[in-house]
């Protein structure tokens, strides 16, 4: 089959199984690189978060059928990947849309203010729950699945570790090394690169906790900016293995292994929840829950998942406005909404009615 034909086939905008057959393949979308002052016949572009990709690819086809606009142009390469496209010098490489599976950091901020953008608009479209979980083929049916604290994770895969008040590299092999009512099963976590949203939220909520108000932490790293990074250290021995952007990698992993662990969006895991299961973190455990019920209980894990543009590109492309408003809309994230359908965690009613009345203000 030609190679141009190929790309027809997986295009960016595909969805379901053909995503996961584009990524499995490498294909990468040709982008014309064009500024990001778009006309109404022109192609938006989105470059970002890999766990924000298939609700996008989903809603950019939702939008080409409605107002009859080309299929949005979408790029997997993580948060940080997407926010570093965002804030160049050049407007060539400048997507109009950056997906964000976390909040934009200062450091980004000033990189863009340093190359004139100084007019970013922040949009929550919705919640994501960071899944930890194992495979289920290579293990007894009867063996209980791990039940973990987020103190007991940061002590698995943390590059240092506090221990008889000093801090030391982390020495853990196993599960019982640090408690020993867990079960004598080697740790090893298949998880995200440092230019993932996912990685950076789950340092958010996991390391830093445990870390920053800890007293060997705090004793050894006065400078505040130090000790945050490192709290945010992961460990290069081996045990925690980065796998890029790709979650079908990390799904096929530990479903090879009976002691891995993966690091997972929950849209990937409920596709996948027939032949992996999820740990319970804090007691929680996301398998018996649904969108609905994760957002409104206690799960540890909860992040929110943002789209970030320009309020110049709001006011020179209708086409920018018109996607971001399509994603926002009841038929998206509604009740019956087809990427709440899609394991998007909704925002609070309330919530998404306001983002949408600022969104319409802004411009």
């Amino acid at each position: 089959m030609p190679f141009l034909f190929l790309l027809s086939i997986f295009s960016i905008s595909c969805f379901g199984t053909l995503k996961c057959y584009a990524k499995n393949l490498g294909l990468v979308p040709n982008i014309n690189h064009q500024s990001s002052k778009t006309t109404n016949s022109e192609q938006i572009r989105i470059s970002g978060s890999s766990t924000l990709y298939p609700f996008i690819s989903l809603a950019g086809e939702r939008y080409s059928s409605k107002y009859k606009k080309p299929i949005p142009i979408a790029e997997s390469i993580g948060t940080g990947g997407g926010f570093n496209n965002f804030c160049s010098s050049d407007d060539l490489f400048r997507p109009h849309i950056v997906s964000a599976s976390r909040k934009i950091k200062p450091s980004e901020v000033l990189k863009c203010k340093q190359n004139d953008i100084d007019d970013i608009k922040e949009v929550a479209v919705g919640y994501d729950a960071i899944v930890l979980a194992e495979g289920g083929l290579k293990r007894n049916p009867t063996d209980a699945p791990l039940s973990l604290t987020t103190k007991e994770i940061f002590l698995a895969i943390s590059k240092y570790i506090p221990q008889n008040g000093k801090l030391v590299e982390n020495p853990y092999k196993l599960w019982s090394d640090i408690n020993p009512k867990l079960p004598s099963r080697r740790i090893v976590f298949y998880g995200p690169p440092s230019t993932s949203g996912t990685r950076d939220s789950f340092v958010d909520l996991v390391f830093l906790p445990n870390c920053l108000n800890d007293a060997v932490f705090a004793a050894k790293f006065t400078d505040e900016a130090e000790l945050k990074k490192q709290c945010s250290r992961f460990r290069n021995d081996g045990v925690f293995i980065d796998v890029g952007e790709n979650d079908n990698i990390t799904i096929r992993k530990i479903g090879l292994s009976k002691d891995a662990i993966g690091i997972l969006g929950y849209d990937y895991f409920n596709e996948n929840k027939n032949t992996i299961r999820s740990i319970a973190i804090g007691g929680q455990n996301i398998y018996d829950q649904n969108q609905y019920g994760l957002f409104n209980n206690s799960y540890p894990l909860l992040r929110i998942l943002y789209l970030y543009t320009r309020l110049s590109t709001l006011a020179q492309s209708k086409s920018t406005n018109l996607f971001l408003q399509e994603v926002l809309s009841d038929a998206a994230c509604g009740a019956n909404g087809y990427l709440t359908d899609a394991n998007l965690i909704p925002l609070d009613e309330t919530y998404r009615k306001n983002t949408l009345l600022n969104l319409d203000k802004a411009l």
